[in-house]
């Protein structure tokens, strides 16, 4: 078998990756955004299971299904995401992770890493971890 051969199967392999032309018809927007059940034409979250494994929910903390899509609804959804782990930003005000604790701050990678330890709070009642 010769290379010139398999050029147009790594041609329709390409253009299938940048097409989306996965096996399961909500595979993409189920890895990033938790829609993962197909409905009418469309993909939703119908529960929360849906957005859990999600890059939503571990980037953005947006871990709780809310009419169709995943949205940060609680601290529960905060301290399932990164922004807990990291930044210590494990609480939840006006629909917002924030750090509401000292002990946020200490338990994350950032007091660690980078001796962002402290708690400093914010206009609005939001705080955030500082050295």
């Amino acid at each position: 078998m010769t290379t010139h051969s398999l050029a147009p199967v790594v041609l329709v392999l390409t253009l299938c990756s940048f097409a989306g032309c996965e096996k399961k018809p909500c595979a993409r927007d189920c890895e990033w955004s938790g829609l993962c059940t197909p409905k009418a034409e469309s993909c939703i979250a119908a529960t929360s299971a849906d957005c859990h494994p999600s890059k939503a929910c571990r980037f953005y903390g947006k871990c709780s299904a809310k009419a169709g899509k995943c949205e940060r609804l609680s601290a529960a959804d905060c301290k399932m995401s990164n922004k807990c782990l990291w930044a210590g930003e494990c609480g939840f005000k006006d629909g917002k992770c924030t750090a509401v604790s000292a002990d946020d701050c200490q338990r994350s990678k950032y007091c660690k890493d980078q001796r962002m330890c402290r708690l400093k709070r914010k206009y609005g009642g939001f705080a955030a971890c500082v050295k």
